[in-house]
This record gives C-alpha cells, structure tokens and sequence, in this order.
C-alpha cells in the first residue's frame, strides 16, 4: 500500500498515473493540480498531490526503480508509436469509450451516454489496437493527440 496525499492505494492494481488540472484534464506535469490515478478495474482516483509524490511513494515500494524513465502521462512506447502514426494519417483526438475500447478522430467527438461520438459526416473515427488504460471514458475532453507528442517529445 501507499499513501499519495491523503489517500492511501494498493500499488498492485495501479494502470497508469498522469497529471491532470482541477477538471480533470491532462497537462504537463509542471503546471498539474491533480495526480489522477487509473486503476486496472477502469476507475480513476483524483487526488490533490503533486506527480512527484506519487513518483516517491511508488518508488519507495519497489514498483519503480529510482530515475526509471517512467512516462508522466501513463502511455506506454506502444501507444505512442500508434498515435503518433494515426495523428501522421490525420487523426488530432483520442477517446476511450465506456466499454474499454480506444479511438481516434479527425475531429474532435462530443461525449455521448456511453461512447465518444462524431457530430458530422465528414469526420473519420479509427479503432485503435492498444490497452490505453491512461484514457477513460470519465475523460471531461477527448486527448489532443498533437499536444500529448509535442510534450513527450516525440517527433510527428
């Protein structure tokens, strides 16, 4: 078990941590208020702690090793290869929909009861092959695709 914050988790269920503002959507680790914490079961913990924390706590329990290039954002080097390769092809967002499963759009989707959905014809949607657990439906705002690169550095 650790403690990030005031709260106190079970390192062994922990999907991907990331850093998120006070709606809940990602920014860089630096300008972040929240720690958001995905869990394997799909559900997200928001806890008012600086990343850094998190990064301690993790590391005091051996599930990181110190100066461990642990991505901030919680995706995998997969994932990354395919969004950067999809963003090449045009797609600009990301989404998870509340059944697990991950997509990309040329343009951005509005959030529907269950899925992401297109408000036009025009727009295209693509199934994306990797887990994603950093996205979850509860997301306020699809992924921008583009800013999520440019801040992990990755060329696209």
């Amino acid at each position: 078990m650790i403690r990030v914050g005031d709260t106190i988790l079970n390192e062994d269920f922990i999907a991907a941590i990331r850093p998120a503002n006070d709606d809940g959507i990602i920014v860089p680790a630096e300008v972040a208020t929240l720690t958001v914490v995905s869990l394997s079961s799909g559900e997200q913990v928001f806890i008012k702690s600086p990343m850094e924390e998190a990064y301690r706590a993790l590391e005091r329990v051996g599930y990181l090793e110190p100066d461990t290039a642990f991505r901030p954002d919680g995706f995998t080097s997969g994932e990354l290869d395919e969004l950067r390769t999809k963003y090449e092809e045009g797609f600009r967002f990301a989404a998870r929909d509340d059944d697990g499963k991950a997509y990309v759009f040329s343009a951005m989707p509005t959030k529907g009861k269950a899925s992401w959905i297109n408000d036009d014809d025009v727009s295209t949607v693509n199934r994306l092959y990797n887990d994603y657990l950093a996205l979850s439906f509860s997301d306020a705002q699809p992924l921008e695709i583009g800013a999520l690169l440019n801040q992990m550095g990755v060329e696209a």
